[in-house]
């Protein structure tokens, strides 16, 4: 089994559909095969994110010796200057607020998503 963007595969709703799968942490011949494709295989900071993801997959990595260090920093750094990724240019963009009507604030209640009327008016922003 191929997951495309593995580095959500961590979540508890994976884990359960992985397991109904036959395909546990504790990989076994008569189990199928499962590989993870991330172009972020770090969790940012989180140390404890990235070896839960990487133990997922059985610490098995494809990029393993070919890079002479695994500080995510700077195999990202040199990943960029190859080209292979981009270099980010974080900016924060400056927010907003708005009030929402007694209806609206029913609906966002009562629903996972914001009403349509407030996502209008937060388009024309």
């Amino acid at each position: 089994m191929v997951v495309d963007e593995a580095h959500r595969s961590i979540a508890t709703s994976y884990t359960s559909v992985l397991q109904e799968l036959g395909l546990t942490r504790w990989y076994r011949d008569h189990e199928p095969i499962l590989i993870g494709l991330t172009a972020t295989p770090y969790r940012g900071f989180n140390e404890a994110e990235t070896r839960r993801l990487q133990h997922r997959y059985g610490n098995r990595r494809l990029d393993d010796g070919i890079f002479p260090t695994r500080d995510p920093n700077e195999v990202i750094r040199r990943l960029q200057a190859e080209g292979v990724l981009a270099m980010a240019d974080h900016a924060t963009i400056a927010g907003c607020e708005f009030d929402l009507s007694d209806e609206e604030r029913v609906l966002a209640a009562l629903n996972p998503w914001l009403p349509r009327s407030v996502e209008d008016r937060i388009a024309l922003d």
